[in-house]
């Protein structure tokens, strides 16, 4: 300051500018907060549009199912959810097909499960889906997969043949291992004209169950809509052998208090003839499973009724039990004219249980028993007649058993057994006990195909018997019917039989 005329001037004092910058900081804090989203999502989406993007994700699916994933586009917003374009899953051999194909796939997210911990969505879209596999891919998948959890028995009731979510994965049993080999000893089997070997298996008392906690009411409601979904499994070798499910859509209800919904099939085609059209399934979310229970069917003239569960949980367990009860089935809707075979009464009961994402974990039994067969012959219009006969088989991770199979009537009886693995491996025995007059008609029915069919005396000369033994040889079922009992293909062999007349040349060695 400075005096001057008696009196005190003071400099002139310049306004901080400390708030200003303050203010014009925080301006630009709040935008970038309220941007950096907006920027984060737009440069999440280009990438995800980039081969590279893309190609991480294909990268981990291909980790976690061990095949070849291809996606053409992903994107992500957060008002309207995630979209997969193009989603294809391939086979393993480069010149193979596509195991999978999606055309798109949406879901939509519900920020409020995501908020608690909960991963769920609000609405789950599939659309286009094209699926074929043969049985060789199917068996090399499984030769190749890595060893499942095991799952707790099944017991009839639908609430059990969903394995739990929280069961622990104890090691496979000895006889369950992906490289034993089931036995077959023909020596086993029990005489033909023994009543007790078409006894069925002794049912188990039941255990009582421990009753469940009540869960937490769940407000939380999703949904699944299927449209468009066309599945096909089939043989390479013998494209007759193949079945298709054509035109399923549906919505599945899942999560939340009890809803029902619907799935449907346009149509199921076997051997590319016979088709059935129309199927309706209803289901119901109850009980933390989406399910249908006891459902009566039927399915080219066969009744029966249908039992699912799934778990939408890790591995998405899911169950399948099958039960046919006691009755005459009619075969007439499966070929053209007169069917040549007719049963007066057949009931079975099948049941399958596993994880979906862990196909080597499916395990399950069949028990067929059946009474009245007859099977006419179209050459001199004579008629076979089986008073009984039963069929029992078990599919575990080490593959497919077939403990007992048997048709036993007066004049001839067929007793069988055998085992195919998932690592390709396969053998079988049947052996065929017949009257003389019965024996010579099937060695001069096998002779006139030019292959070999001697009998051998049973204890009695009342009885013959003729042991045929089938093997998988180089990615072939082979039978010895051949010259002397030499190693033939068994599906050219069987039609040249059935055929009546000389088999190809490939046929014999």
């Amino acid at each position: 300051m400075s005096r001057k005329g008696g009196g005190i001037r003071r400099k002139p004092q310049h306004p901080s500018r400390k708030g200003p910058k303050r203010r014009t900081w925080l301006k630009r804090l709040t935008l970038l907060i309220i941007l950096a989203p907006v920027i984060g999502v737009l440069i999440l989406n280009l990438t995800l549009a980039t081969s590279w993007g893309t190609g991480l994700v294909s990268k981990r699916i291909t980790a976690h199912t061990g095949l070849p994933c291809q996606i053409d586009r992903i994107s992500w917003w957060p008002w309207s959810g995630g979209t997969v374009s193009g989603f294809h899953l391939n086979s393993p051999k480069p010149s193979a097909s596509s195991i999978l194909t999606i055309r798109e796939v949406n879901i939509d997210l519900s920020w409020r499960s995501l908020l608690a911990g909960k991963k769920r969505f609000e609405r789950l879209e599939v659309r286009e889906v094209r699926g074929s596999l043969s049985l060789e891919q199917l068996r090399d998948l499984l030769g190749s997969s890595r060893i499942p959890p095991a799952l707790p028995e099944a017991s009839p009731t639908p609430e059990s043949i969903v394995p739990p979510d929280d069961s622990a994965p104890p090691a496979l049993a000895d006889n369950d291992q992906p490289n034993s080999k089931p036995t077959v000893n023909p020596s086993d089997r029990q005489s033909p004209a023994d009543p007790a070997s078409n006894r069925p298996p002794p049912a188990k008392s039941p255990t009582p169950k421990a009753v469940p906690p009540i869960a937490p009411v769940d407000d939380f409601e999703g949904l699944i809509v299927l449209s468009d979904i066309d599945l096909e499994l089939y043989s390479e070798k013998e494209p007759r052998l193949s079945i298709s499910l054509n035109g399923i859509a549906g919505e599945l209800p899942i999560w939340g208090p009890e809803r029902s919904g619907t799935l449907s099939i346009s149509s199921i085609l076997v051997g590319g003839e016979l088709e059935e059209r129309g199927l309706t399934l209803p289901v119901e979310w109850r009980d933390r499973y989406l399910r249908t229970t006891d459902h009566p069917m039927k399915l080219f003239g066969l009744n029966f009724n249908l039992s699912t569960a799934i778990r939408f949980v890790s591995g998405l367990p899911v169950g399948l039990q099958i039960d046919v009860p006691a009755q005459q089935m009619d075969l007439s809707p499966m070929v053209q004219g007169e069917s040549p075979i007719s049963l007066r009464s057949v009931t079975s009961s099948s049941r399958l249980q596993g994880y979906l994402l862990h196909p080597r974990s499916f395990n399950g039994q069949s028990h067929s028993t059946f009474a009245g067969l007859v099977i006419n012959d179209p050459r001199d219009g004579s008629e076979n007649h089986f008073d009984r006969g039963n069929f029992t088989a078990r599919l575990s991770p080490a593959g497919l058993i077939v403990s007992d199979a048997r048709a036993i009537g007066e004049e001839e009886a067929f007793l069988g057994n055998g085992f195919v693995t998932t690592s390709g491996e396969a053998a079988a025995t049947l052996r065929i006990v017949a009257s003389p007059e019965r024996a010579r008609n099937h060695q001069n029915r096998v002779a006139e195909a030019g292959l070999d069919f001697a009998f051998t005396d049973l204890v009695t000369p009342d009885r013959l018997y003729r042991d045929l033994r089938l093997e998988a040889r180089q990615g072939t079922i082979m039978i010895d019917l051949g010259p002397d009992e030499q190693w033939v293909p068994l599906l050219p062999a069987t039609r040249a039989i059935l055929k009546s007349g000389p088999p190809a040349p490939s046929i014999l060695p």
